[in-house]
């Protein structure tokens, strides 16, 4: 190997180490699953969060609940808790699939970039070798 192809193969090695690496596992993934995925994640953790949430708010007013629970409608409170989560949960996956699709589409131009980069690297190496088995006279071994 020389100065050249080392020269090359420093940017790779370091894209496939750095945060890079990410892009890598994003690509191998569809689009539309990869945006699913996230879609998933954010229910599931909207939800929960929503429900951590729900039971702070209730836990430190719980005077003021105990107080006044009899005045409570049940269909009334329920229907609000309701709407309210639907459209926190609405928020926060229109949010989800706008980032998302941004990142698959910024990891999917990188990793182009990077397998031209590779290609270019082989196309050298290949060059190389031959000129190599040119000077030598002997066969490459593969």
């Amino acid at each position: 190997m020389n100065e050249i192809h080392l020269r090359e193969m420093v940017p790779l090695a370091m894209y496939e180490t750095k945060e890079d690496k990410k892009a890598l596992r994003i690509c191998k993934y569809y689009k539309s699953d990869y945006i699913a995925v996230q879609l998933l994640k954010t229910f599931f953790l909207t939800t929960i969060a929503y429900l951590l949430v729900l039971g702070l708010v209730a836990a430190g007013n719980i005077d003021w609940l105990l107080d006044n629970i009899d005045s409570f409608d049940p269909m009334k409170l329920g229907s609000i808790l309701l709407i309210l989560y639907i459209v926190v949960l609405a928020i926060y996956m229109i949010i989800t699939f706008v980032i998302s699709k941004r990142r698959y589409e910024a990891a999917k131009k990188s990793v182009r970039a990077y397998e031209i980069q590779l290609r270019r690297l082989e196309k050298m190496m290949k060059r190389s070798d031959g000129e190599t088995d040119k000077q030598t006279g002997r066969r490459s071994r593969r």
